[in-house]
């Protein structure tokens, strides 16, 4: 039974080593980290993108006013920029940090808000590093009363 459980226990050993070949070259770990770190960054751009539809229908359910695109993006973008300021005594959050603009891209790791009254809709665009092409980009409804 001891043999039994030693071959057992070795089994799950190996497979939980995986058959990746172990890398010593300092320069592949580094890669791999930052490749890693990029990943959680335009992770946390798309949870930005996300939450912008939910505060919009946050604020929607406030009350019976008659929204429009354009009269709402800017109380979008001043209401998503409050909530990003950190707490007095909150660490500072890691990696990039994000802002909302209204209209264009002004700079990296920002989420676009472009309303579109004749739609009733917002576009929004969630830029990283690279400015010519979002990374991110949803269409949400602005609901009329």
């Amino acid at each position: 039974m001891v043999r039994f459980m030693c071959i057992i226990s070795l089994a799950f050993l190996i497979a939980a080593c995986g058959g990746e070949p172990t890398q010593t070259d300092p320069a592949h770990g580094l890669r791999r980290a930052k490749s890693e770190l990029d990943r959680i960054h335009h992770e946390h751009l798309k949870m930005a993108v996300d939450s912008v539809e939910h505060t919009l229908a946050s604020m929607q359910e406030t009350g019976y006013q008659e929204w429009i695109p354009s009269t709402t993006v800017p109380r979008l973008v001043e209401t998503m920029n409050a909530a990003n300021i950190a707490m007095p005594g909150e660490p500072k959050p890691p990696g990039p940090k994000m802002t909302y603009v209204a209209g264009s891209a002004t700079g990296k790791w920002q989420v676009v808000l472009i309303p579109d009254d004749a739609n009733s809709t917002i576009k929004l665009q969630g830029f990283d590093e690279n400015l010519d092409t979002p990374f991110v980009e949803k269409t949400i409804t602005v609901s009329r009363y």
